[in-house]
């Protein structure tokens, strides 16, 4: 999901709408008991929110409030002077019946206002109800309720007594409610329901919702989920098999206030649709009224006449109708077409898997069609926590790569290693990916009969381009097709245009293409099985198209296919050059580097350089995660391939700045100082060079807690990559990544400068830190320098550690927009799985710091669906965040209040009890934040 521009007027909107919700329920209850209630008619938002008139000719003004704090007289004013005004209409006989009034508020009054209830201050006509309180003197009355879910639950209940056998009750709660929805609007009929026609309207939604399908009982959204009334009046919706189209639709048209029927043109011949279809539909429609149905159903029409007489009816009587067409792909183009060209005020939402007809009557209608999106990771992880199996995030992310995050594939899967794997889902897609599980999964089953049906050069295109899970330019998809198979453009050509109106090829903007992940399967199933030196010169062309692109642009999508590949040809001097780059550790890459360097190491064969390499990429990882037995070892053999096979000047200072980061990670000061001299001794006398070992240094020396001498070297060195690059702090205050880079001036190693400036900056920000002082810009800056460096870990982690120094300085609104802008959008574009349950969970605190703490809860509770395969300081990290939520909602916690927990704020004074409360709330302190005290 996008980032929003304005996270605050998002929260405003969705206040409003929560209002606005918890409204129009109520007036499904009022609905839902007035039959046995004495109650004529039902109003909405005419002068008050929800109007009642009784049998006996009385009327009920209901005033509905929702609040997140106690109600004040001042939140009622403006109903009780409206009061008034409707009264005197009553007195002087301008409204017939008795008046009463109602205020239906979601929380219990404040102090104030409750006193003057119980003295007896408000009207004896006007009743308060709040959760809780209930009345005997209107049983037409729903009660008060705390929350929109449990406004849901009730009228859910309700519904549960009518005669309504076959239709679920909380499908007929959002029909109602969308329905009061559209009275609310003023649209025909009208604001009334009146109680003679209630039965008529709960009969018509039973007719209307019975012909769908019933959806999944945990049904879960798709991503980017399309509104099923949105879009033009013809819309084609397409998916492959175990998309859950039809789940979706019957999901999303329990939701929806306006007319909606389902029809199944699956198994019903072309030229006959059009008949059949207008049975159906003026039953529903045109049945309320007998002179309806006779100008539809004429005697002797032909189906397409009767379909245009339904829709000249619809139009007369403004019906705003939608009819959902399952199985759209088994109709002939033509058909469907001429029921579209028949009609001018019906709409259709076509379900349909990708074919050669959709993509004609695309063409020819000028349609485009909308391909449902999968589910995302959350989804995932609750189907996998449904089931009792167990992934990390980075099984999920390859779940949903090798499903497509197609519900059914999805759902089936995880089926498959539950009872195959024990439930390990990463046994499972390990199966998969090799080719080696026994028993075919239900995807490949329902995808193998169109798959065997392609022609074999066709199934050879896809064979290659699996190879690939990012898009391909049409020249490289072309090249590799011909490197691998021998196959020509021209034949690579026609195979595209096979293959696209089935959907097993995506083709992107500037002739983008991609083999779509569900058919991935199949393809490498295929590839698996042609000679060793053929798939070798596929894999062999697809590292030299990948790396001709990083000549172009440093496009970070390619990456992990690029290191997959160099581990399937085996090239491991290349894994092992890149190993060693600062650049690659950035980018939290695995993708099966690291297994192949630790069989490197061991093996005598390879060359010594190339063998303490490996060794250093190995350590440069190992020393974030920190496997201390692991680095020992590792950093013994460093040693001795430096002693024993002669390795020259450069690997000895690369072994000594390893083995001194590790002594100060032990906090072994002697032996580190000890190496440190070493190291300078070594070191080459060039500015570049002794940059990069004074900033080792600082970062030894702040593991040993000497934070004084860390800062001062941090701060020299940022001051000389300032330099370096052109630039001062003043001058780039303020201004954006992209016009800071305008200002760089060109180095042979400007990412590197780029990098090491943030990494400075970032010690310094530290430092400050530990020595009980706010960091000033330190932080903001490196983010800046580690987003113009590309340097997407170490980014995050600046990011998140700025979001905390916001908070410590009380600025939570701040420390939301790091979070929402710059956070979260980099976890989600750059996939960033390991990172995304931290920055989640640190999301919830920032939403209990805003105030927003139901909203903190129901994300906490989103990832306790990934609890299963979480390793246990992810888990204690998700409880402490939970406290912590749970300890602001109970200090109340909001934006303008200070946060005096921060080790380096200045430590306040202690505060008198009788003193104004430090937060700004106006109280004494005493009775504020030192309640507890």
């Amino acid at each position: 999901m996008a980032t929003p521009l304005d996270p605050r007027q998002i929260a405003r909107i969705e206040s409003v709408h929560r209002g606005f919700l918890y409204q129009h329920l109520y007036a499904v209850g009022c609905l839902l008991l007035a039959g046995p209630r004495g109650v004529r008619s039902v109003t909405v938002e005419m002068d008050e929110d929800v109007e009642l008139k009784l049998d006996e000719g009385n009327c009920l003004y209901i005033q509905i409030k929702t609040r997140t704090s106690p109600l004040v007289l001042s939140d009622i004013t403006s109903a009780l002077d409206r009061f008034e005004q409707i009264r005197l209409e009553h007195q002087e006989g301008r409204r017939l019946g008795e008046p009463s009034f109602v205020v239906i508020v979601n929380v219990a009054p404040g102090p104030e206002l409750m006193a003057r209830i119980n003295a007896g201050e408000l009207s004896p006509d006007v009743l308060l109800l709040w959760p809780g309180v209930m009345t005997t003197s209107y049983a037409c009355l729903p009660p008060a309720w705390p929350h929109v879910a449990d406004a849901i639950a009730w009228c859910a209940e309700q519904a549960r007594v009518l005669p309504m056998a076959m239709l679920e009750p909380e499908t007929l709660v959002w029909k109602l409610a969308g329905r009061v929805l559209l009275a609310a609007t003023g649209q025909s009929p009208g604001h009334s329901f009146n109680i003679t026609d209630l039965h008529a309207l709960f009969e018509q939604l039973v007719v209307q919702l019975q012909q769908f399908p019933v959806p999944p009982e945990n049904y879960r959204p798709i991503e980017d989920e399309p509104m099923l009334d949105g879009g033009g009046r013809v819309r084609i919706l397409s998916g492959f098999s175990g998309a859950g189209k039809t789940a979706w639709a019957a999901q999303a048209a329990a939701h929806l206030g306006s007319e909606c029927a389902y029809y199944d043109v699956g198994d019903v011949p072309g030229p006959a649709i059009a008949s059949s279809l207008v049975r159906e539909l003026a039953a529903q429609w045109a049945a309320p009224t007998a002179g309806g149905l006779r100008q539809v159903l004429l005697p002797g029409a032909s189906g397409i006449e009767a379909l245009r007489a339904l829709d000249r009816f619809l139009g007369e009587n403004a019906i705003q109708a939608l009819v959902v067409l399952d199985n759209a792909h088994r109709v002939p183009a033509s058909d469907m077409r001429m029921l579209i060209e028949a009609t001018l005020h019906l709409r259709f939402v076509l379900l349909a898997q990708p074919s050669g007809s959709i993509a004609e009557l695309e063409a020819t209608v000028g349609l485009q069609q909308e391909m449902l999106s999968g589910w995302g990771l959350d989804q995932a992880a609750a189907e996998v926590q449904l089931q009792g199996a167990r992934a990390s995030t980075a099984d999920l992310g390859r779940l949903l790569a090798l499903t497509g995050g197609l519900p059914l594939y999805v759902r089936t899967a995880v089926q498959f290693s539950t009872s195959q794997y024990d439930g390990d889902v990463a046994a499972m897609c390990s199966a998969v990916e090799a080719h080696t599980n026994l028993i075919d999964t239900a995807q490949e089953l329902i995808l193998i009969r169109s798959f065997d049906a392609l022609p074999a050069p066709v199934r050879d295109c896809v064979a290659a381009l699996s190879l690939s899970d990012v898009p391909l330019s049409e020249v490289e998809a072309a090249s590799l097709v011909k490197a691998t198979f021998g196959i020509e453009v021209t034949g690579f050509a026609a195979a595209v245009r096979q293959l696209r109106p089935l959907g097993v090829v995506r083709v992107y903007g500037a002739q983008r293409l991609q083999i779509h992940d569900a058919y991935r399967v199949l393809g490498l199933r295929r590839f698996a099985e042609i000679p060793a030196p053929q798939a070798r010169a596929g894999r062999k062309a697809l590292k030299d198209l990948i790396l001709e692109s990083f000549g172009m642009s440093r496009d970070h999508s390619r990456f992990p296919l690029f290191i997959r590949t160099l581990v399937e040809l085996g090239d491991l001097k290349t894994l092992i050059d890149i190993a060693t780059e600062e650049w690659f550790h950035e980018l939290g890459i695995s993708c099966g580097i690291w297994e192949a360097l630790e069989a490197a190491i061991s093996d005598e064969h390879i060359a010594a350089e190339q063998r303490f390499y490996a060794l250093d990429g190995l350590v440069f990882a190992e020393m974030k995660s920190g496997n201390p037995d692991k680095l020992e070892r590792w950093l013994q053999t460093m040693e001795a391939l430096i002693n024993n096979d002669g390795l020259g000047h450069h690997e000895k200072l690369v072994f000594l700045l390893k083995r001194m980061m590790f002594e100060s990670s032990r906090g072994n000061e002697a032996a580190m100082v000890q190496v440190m001299e070493r190291a300078k001794a070594l070191a080459l006398d060039k500015p570049e060079h002794q940059r990069i070992l004074r900033y080792n240094f600082a970062c030894a020396l702040f593991s040993l807690g000497r934070h004084t001498e860390a800062e001062s070297i941090s701060r020299e060195l940022v001051k000389e990559y300032f330099d370096v690059l052109g630039l001062t702090p003043q001058s780039i205050f303020g201004l954006s990544n992209r016009k800071i880079a305008e200002k760089l001036q060109p180095t042979p190693s400007l990412h590197d400068d780029l990098k090491h400036l943030a990494d400075a900056l970032d010690i310094v920000a530290r430092t400050a830190n530990a020595q009980g002082r706010d960091s000033g810009f330190a932080r903001i800056h490196a983010a800046k320098f580690y987003g113009l460096a590309g340097a997407l870990n170490s980014f995050v982690k600046i990011n998140q550690d700025l979001v905390d120094e916001f908070i410590g300085r009380s600025d939570y609104i701040g420390a939301r927009q790091v979070i929402e802008e710059h956070l979260l959008p980099a976890v989600i574009e750059y996939k960033m799985l390991d990172r995304i349950i931290s920055v989640r969970s640190q999301y919830a605190v920032v939403l209990g710091y805003c105030g927003e703490y139901d909203a903190a809860d129901a994300e906490l509770a989103r990832l306790d669906s990934f609890r299963p395969g979480l390793m246990s300081h992810q888990i204690a990290e998700i409880e402490n965040q939970r406290g912590l939520v749970t300890q602001l909602r109970r200090l109340k916690v909001r934006p303008g209040m200070v946060n005096i927990t921060p080790a380096y704020l200045p430590r306040r004074m202690k505060v008198a009890r009788n003193a104004p409360c430090f937060c700004g709330s106006g109280q004494k302190y005493k009775r504020c934040h030192g309640r507890d005290s």
